[in-house]
């Protein structure tokens, strides 16, 4: 996923980092391995996170958000290495850091893409009613679809009868209902 995301996100734009479950990573040296994935795959310092998960029996006895939260809170402020990474090298601390950015990320895209997708939308809409227009005013009821559909009915049978007794050597001809226009070949 890392390639991938370089692939596709050369610049780190739309890419981010969150490192889990820090409460179980007791060893020396994560706020370097931090700075090492930040600067190997080029990512902006303020989209890489670090944030600690509800554990398996937190999630059995239905611990609230809040109080993961403040649990959080206590594991990443007993991590002095982690926490002076943070100030260092500008990565964000928990789930509350990491809402914020992918809101801003959000935010940024949308502003990005509006115009273009506005413009879309239009070019569709004006379509749309450039089609409306060619086929006219709809049918208000039962009675006036059962009519249209019985003079393309007449129009059919007519250029059958008149293949058939061989006044037309080959059927061209055009119906037309609503301002829809079929063509109708008979060979």
């Amino acid at each position: 996923s890392l390639q991938l995301s370089q692939e596709l996100d050369p610049e780190g734009r739309r890419t981010a980092l969150c490192v889990t479950k820090i409460d179980q990573h007791q060893e020396r040296g994560l706020a370097k391995k931090l700075n090492d994935a930040i600067e190997s795959m080029r990512l902006r310092p303020e989209r890489v996170f670090v944030v600690r998960n509800r554990k398996q029996e937190e999630n059995d006895k239905s611990l609230s958000l809040s109080r993961a939260r403040e649990l959080e809170s206590e594991c990443i402020q007993a991590n002095l290495e982690v926490t002076k990474g943070a100030e260092q090298s500008g990565y964000g601390l928990g789930v509350g850091a990491l809402s914020k950015q992918l809101v801003e990320i959000q935010l940024e895209r949308i502003v990005e893409t509006l115009p273009a997708t506005a413009k879309a939308i239009q070019a569709t809409r004006d379509k749309l009613e450039n089609r409306l227009e060619q086929i006219g005013a709809p049918l208000e009821d039962e009675l006036s679809c059962k009519l249209t559909a019985a003079k393309l009915v007449d129009r059919c049978h007519e250029l059958f009868r008149q293949e058939r007794e061989g006044r037309l050597d080959h059927a061209v001809g055009e119906l037309t209902a609503q301002g829809e226009v079929f063509e109708l070949e008979l060979e």
